[in-house]
């Protein structure tokens, strides 16, 4: 799977998100659509003057941060942001201006300067003129990296002397250089954007845009943003500024997937993401496809999955597993992908067999290791003779071979190579008295010299006594290539 950042033909935000009605930090939910996106719109109910999302005070008696002492007195201008709640890198970061003057989009010298429908601001191209207690004349943004500094980190806010991020991608309603006169009212007419149905106005609107893939977040990391608008207008204490803050998250992940097993064996996929945050939930949905070998599946993933993972939840950073395990039912490689959808609206889908950028998403599945034995096989064959022997007896003998001294000795079914069972004696002429085992195949299948040890017994008779030898009378070592019969 490829990083969760930016956009491509297998990722995008989905739709059915949500309205936030954001009061005494209660957060109502309720459906809500553009004609383009649907978006999560979060509405300011302000109580007093100074109220806002950034938590400043605002007073001389108890400052939190150096700049904390100056009054933002019209966060009122902000009506409304979008996401609501914590956004993801690649939503658009819209915040939603109205007031009695039109929105300035810089110092003196910003052109055009006579108000517009829809604004698209290259780069630096706004003026950066400060008002006289330096806050910047232009909409602008401010970063604190929250996976450095901490959840409750404020430390880019420009109340603790930060740095601006990045002026605006696009103005859609009006605006005017802090120097100039208020154009026309354009009430709800932001041409390109939708004013919130029911929002408030007064007159001027305008929603200023960031794409937040081009803001240089770092991939894996959560972010606080601070955004700043102004009007112009000096004659009030603090001025006509508002501010507004929000979490934006830069999600990276990788997976990785079991390299290779033998067949029998069970594999797995893993997700691992970083750049959400704790509270932040969603799932995971593993798939794996057939072995590319013949009879198996396409090798772009387009055909049915051989395996589906349970939807495994996500709840912040760290690693999550398929579930259950996958036995595969054939050798050969197998392609994985997962499917990523975090909560409220954005999904990321797999990339069949990925093995860029950290990824591991190919398992192999082999066929067990065999062993084949080289050694020779070497036949042998044993003859005892009863001392002693008188015709007409029906005495027999057994030949037993087993492969050690310890299994000789007990003279059982362990370790036996061969038992001829009760054999006759012959009766007369030169073998009187002789028995003879039969051909014996022996090999060696260790690595080392192998002793096989005969046990020979005579069962006795009406003219003779039984008799047994002793297990290493008769030996014979095997070498390990078969070679090398040592009697």
């Amino acid at each position: 799977m490829r990083g969760l950042t930016g956009w491509t033909r297998r990722r995008g935000f989905l739709a059915g998100a949500v309205l936030a009605l954001v009061a005494a930090g209660v957060i109502v939910v309720a459906a809500t659509a553009t004609s383009s996106q649907t978006q999560r719109v979060a509405v300011l109910k302000h109580t007093f003057a100074s109220a806002d999302s950034c938590g400043y005070s605002g007073t001389a008696t108890s400052p939190t941060a150096p700049r904390d002492t100056v009054l933002f007195a019209e966060s009122t201008t902000v009506k409304a942001f979008s996401p609501a709640g914590a956004g993801i890198v690649g939503e658009d970061f819209k915040v939603y201006y109205s007031d009695e003057h039109a929105l300035t989009a810089g110092g003196v010298g910003t052109t055009p300067y006579n108000g517009s429908l829809h604004l698209v601001i290259p780069p630096g191209t706004l003026g950066q003129g400060d008002d006289p207690l330096a806050r910047p004349l232009r909409p602008v943004l401010y970063a604190t990296d929250l996976t450095v500094n901490g959840l409750n980190s404020r430390a880019g806010d420009w109340q603790n002397n930060g740095t601006p991020l990045g002026d605006p991608n696009d103005i859609f309603g009006t605006w005017k250089p802090s120097n100039a006169s208020d154009p026309a009212k354009n009430n709800t007419n932001v041409d390109g954007e939708t004013w919130p149905s029911g929002l408030s106005h007064e007159g001027y609107t305008s929603v200023i845009l960031w794409k937040t893939n081009t803001l240089g977040l770092q991939a894996g990391h959560v972010y606080r943003l601070q955004a700043m608008v102004h009007d112009g207008d000096q004659n009030k204490t603090g001025g006509d500024v508002g501010e507004v803050c929000t979490t934006i998250q830069s999600p990276q992940s990788t997976t990785s997937a079991t390299p290779e097993v033998q067949f029998g064996g069970t594999i797995v996929d893993v997700l691992h993401i970083h750049g959400i945050l704790p509270t932040t939930t969603g799932t995971v949905v593993f798939k794996a496809f057939a072995p590319l070998t013949p009879g198996g599946n396409d090798a772009n993933c387009n055909g049915p999955a051989e395996y589906t993972s349970n939807p495994i939840p996500i709840h912040g950073d760290g690693d999550y597993t398929s579930s259950p395990l996958f036995t595969p039912t054939k050798t050969g490689t197998y392609k994985w992908g997962a499917n990523v959808q975090l909560s409220p609206n954005f999904l990321q889908q797999l990339d069949c067999g990925d093995t860029s950028g950290g990824n591991s998403e190919i398992s192999h599945v082999t066929i067990p290791p065999t062993t084949t034995s080289t050694g020779q096989k070497v036949t042998v064959k044993d003859k005892a003779k009863v001392n002693g022997f008188t015709s007409g007896s029906n005495g027999t003998v057994r030949f037993r071979l087993y492969d050690s001294l310890l299994t000789c000795q007990a003279a059982g079914t362990n370790g036996i190579v061969y038992d001829s069972g009760p054999l006759p004696v012959q009766q007369s002429g030169i073998d009187k008295g002789t028995a003879l085992s039969g051909d014996v195949a022996v090999q060696n299948q260790t690595n080392a010299d192998k002793t096989f040890y005969w046990l020979v017994n005579f069962s006795g008779d009406a003219y003779n006594g039984a008799s047994e030898s002793s297990c290493g009378k008769e030996t014979f070592t095997i070498h390990p290539d078969g070679s090398g019969l040592d009697p």
